[in-house]
């Protein structure tokens, strides 16, 4: 069994793996977007805003955002089979920053993402005992409403005891917590194994944390439908605050919400680059604690489902938010190390290791939010990761692709490479929103955002450091600049501004599907040798 085990691990890899088919294709785009960004920041929007208002903002900004920006990333990705880091190294060397600036800022969601994964596994465990832990009072203390009430009580003071969810006074504020760093060992191993043997394999897993979420949450609409009132949620999704919708701070807020769930300008190109070159890619009444997902997920419903008693309806809530949010981490994960292993190739004969240790390094970051103040690192991360940094690479990276690269070598990529074919409305949309709308949409927001920010507030160290969290990716762009100009040898300026040589399809990758069909002998990375009667 041992020696079965490390002869599995150290097969070799493919130089660089691909999904076996569509539909896994098809489940990584929809694990990566539809993440715990729509489980809980979308949610908290809607309550903020009044349901159909931040619905008709979010509408506008998903035209105007983030389906173009979708369509571009996981065409250029599906295109070249590389990763953001060396797309845009490629594209244009000058602006190599942008897509390093993508990586480092993917480095820190995914060290905060998988303590919310922790969270998540140590109440599936105790989803396992009855009563529930965080279950203290029973229907008879009262009333319906109150024994609710004492019930989210309850959660609240469990999940600050058991978790740290609030600073509590110490002789050692940062004494590590033994169950959360336990949960999150977990957390890493199981991103661990789910990952060492390449995305072939890991295509498998998507088919259990894509889907099964949608099913279990039909029965957990069943289950709370009694707690609905229907007239509120009709009168929600029919009632607009036109005063609301004039403002400029619900689309800014749309925008964050639609670039933070979608995945647009931070894994998308990543994911995409594992796809098989001819895939079609369009084709195929607790107020204050919703605004965080710790109150949200741990506190609101944890409660309802202390309030129901039943161990069964725990474990499948706390198995959907983890299976939610552990495809989006697979994916994250991935996009990290697809990028060493573009970067230097010749460790993919140690695949294994180098996932080992990149989780392992992950997971001791981690331990910062594992400590008794942890949950104040853990907001900070939240709220700063996703601030400037987002809208200004995303806007960098749509004036580079559609004015220094040219949106119709774009479209004709799509069509000669991709087979994909556009009708002319969708020509002229696409056209529309990457030369003008989208960059005219992120600029403005992104001017928003420094506007909004309250720089007139105290300056501690956390603030300091949540403004060097916003900012520090953006600093990435112009530190490669220089350092492209500095080694551009006998090259011109102009050069660094256009497309490099070597920016074309690998789609000839050893085993694509495509390359066994055409019957093509690897040549190196980038070149193969065709039969001209299978020349397409």
């Amino acid at each position: 069994m041992y020696a079965w085990l490390v002869d599995w691990l150290c097969r070799p890899l493919p130089e660089r793996g691909v999904y076996k088919n569509s539909k896994e294709a098809f489940l990584a785009l929809v694990g990566f977007s539809v993440g715990l960004g729509n489980f809980w920041r979308f949610p908290t929007s809607s309550f903020e805003y009044e349901g159909a208002t931040f619905l008709i903002a979010y509408i506008v900004c998903l035209l105007s955002i983030g389906l173009p920006l979708v369509i571009m990333e996981i065409s250029l990705g599906q295109y070249l089979g590389l990763g953001s880091a060396h797309l845009f190294s490629r594209m244009c060397p000058a602006f190599s920053g942008v897509g390093w600036a993508m990586v480092l800022q993917l480095l820190m969601i995914i060290v905060y993402y998988n303590i919310i994964l922790s969270w998540t596994l140590f109440y599936l465990g105790g989803s396992f005992l009855s009563p529930l832990p965080w279950s203290h009072y029973r229907h008879e203390h009262g009333s319906e409403p109150d024994s609710l009430k004492k019930s989210y009580e309850s959660a609240d003071l469990y999940f600050n005891q058991s978790l740290g969810g609030l600073p509590v006074e110490s002789e050692n504020p940062y004494e590590l917590h033994p169950r959360m760093v336990l949960c999150l060992a977990v957390a890493w191993v199981l991103v661990v194994v789910c990952l060492v043997k390449g995305v072939r394999h890991t295509g498998n897993v998507f088919y259990v944390t894509v889907l099964y979420p949608y099913v279990v949450l039909l029965c957990l609409f069943g289950l709370n439908y009694k707690y609905i009132n229907l007239e509120k949620l009709i009168a929600n999704l029919t009632t607009v605050n036109f005063e609301k919708l004039k403002s400029l701070k619900i689309y800014s807020e749309a925008a964050s919400q639609t670039i933070y769930s979608l995945g647009v300008g931070h894994g998308i190109v990543m994911v995409a680059s594992h796809n098989q070159i001819q895939q079609n890619v369009i084709r195929s009444e607790i107020e204050e604690d919703i605004k965080d997902i710790s109150g949200l997920v741990f506190k609101v419903f944890s409660a309802l489902l202390a309030y129901e008693n039943t161990s069964l309806w725990a474990f499948l809530f706390f198995s959907v938010i983890f299976a939610l949010g552990f495809d989006s981490q697979l994916l994250m994960v991935a996009g990290v190390t697809t990028t060493i292993f573009d970067q230097y190739p010749q460790l993919r004969p140690y695949h294994p290791f180098v996932i080992a240790f990149t989780c392992f390094a992950l997971f001791l970051l981690g331990l910062t939010m594992c400590t008794k103040t942890g949950i104040i690192i853990f907001n900070m991360m939240n709220t700063y990761t996703m601030r400037h940094s987002m809208f200004f690479l995303t806007l960098l990276e749509v004036m580079i692709a559609s004015y220094l690269y040219g949106y119709r070598n774009i479209f004709k990529l799509m069509k000669k490479e991709l087979k994909l074919w556009l009708p002319l409305p969708i020509r002229w949309y696409l056209t529309a929103t990457w030369t003008v709308i989208t960059p005219l949409y992120l600029a403005v927001t992104f001017g928003y955002f420094l506007y909004s920010e309250d720089w007139s507030g105290p300056k501690d160290v956390y603030f300091i450091i949540g403004q060097v969290i916003a900012f520090g990716p953006m600093v990435l762009v112009p530190l490669f600049a220089l350092h492209a100009a500095c080694t551009k040898e006998q090259n011109s300026v102009s050069d660094l501004l256009r497309a490099r040589n070597d920016f074309h399809t690998s789609r000839y990758r050893e085993d694509d599907f495509v390359c066994r069909r055409m019957n093509a002998i690897p040549m190196h990375n980038f070149a193969f040798s065709l039969d001209s009667e299978n020349y397409i």
